[in-house]
């Protein structure tokens, strides 16, 4: 996370979670084969990863991968008192209860930088984010408020869809979200469980990924995107078209 706030990322996809037994596997990939399900068990067995105790960060199974969730938090913190004028944004898959996404924060030393919004009012633009040194704006996609800064992403963010097997599905119909929302996220990645370099150099290319954002764009009234979300940042084109669409150097 670090190396990406150094490259000039601003928003995250954080998915927390519980470290789940082994004996979960199958619930994760109900389509799997008994074969494939056996592989998996086999690459648990190795690591020798028992259930844990805490709340991490991981991408659909803890096994396969983790991070402590308050490491990560307090990697962010670190940032944001070095870098005075930046503004963070998280949307969680939190399969977490909120109490621990709470602590987590309360652990890293991240309150005194959290945004809570009123939900009627407009928006701060990020000059008042970062004159209020409030300057970590958190969603969450499945719980709401309290605390008052565990916002509901959903009230929100508009997005598209984010199931695309192949580039050429990519389209821009809202998914979850209402429309007219203030935010506006698009998912640009090919869903796999385990994610390809060579998808990424396809779809975050300059020419692809722009041309996708400017036609999502126009279908959302000519509003461009405030989340451009992909898998592997390092490879394609990514900041490059983000700073196109902003309209910066």
């Amino acid at each position: 996370v670090t190396d990406q706030l150094n490259a000039g990322v601003r928003g995250f996809m954080l998915d927390t979670h519980y470290f789940d037994a082994a004996s979960s596997i199958a619930s994760y990939f109900p389509d799997a084969s008994s074969q494939e399900l056996e592989r998996m068990e086999k690459l648990v067995d190795a690591v020798d990863a028992e259930q844990r105790e805490g709340t991490y960060l991981c991408h659909i199974l803890c096994h396969l991968g983790s991070t402590p969730l308050v490491d990560t938090l307090t990697e962010l913190r670190q940032f944001l008192e070095e870098n005075p004028r930046e503004v963070v944004v998280i949307i969680f898959e939190d399969k977490i209860l909120k109490v621990d996404a709470e602590k987590a924060m309360e652990e890293s030393g991240l309150i005194p930088y959290l945004y809570a919004h009123e939900k009627n009012d407009s928006w701060p633009t990020l000059g008042e984010l970062i004159d209020q040194d409030k300057r970590l704006v958190v969603m969450a996609e499945v719980e709401s408020p309290s605390p008052d800064w565990y916002h509901h992403a959903w009230d929100y963010v508009e997005e598209t869809p984010y199931s695309f097997k192949d580039p050429d599905e990519m389209n821009c119909e809202p998914n979850r979200g209402d429309t007219e929302k203030p935010f506006f996220l698009l998912n640009h990645w090919i869903e796999r469980v385990v994610p390809r370099e060579s998808d990424a150099a396809e779809v975050n290319a300059h020419d692809f990924l722009l041309f996708r954002a400017n036609q999502c764009a126009n279908k959302r009234g000519h509003e461009i995107p405030n989340f451009v979300a992909i898998n592997f940042y390092s490879i394609g084109d990514l900041v490059e078209v983000v700073n196109k669409l902003n309209g910066v150097q």
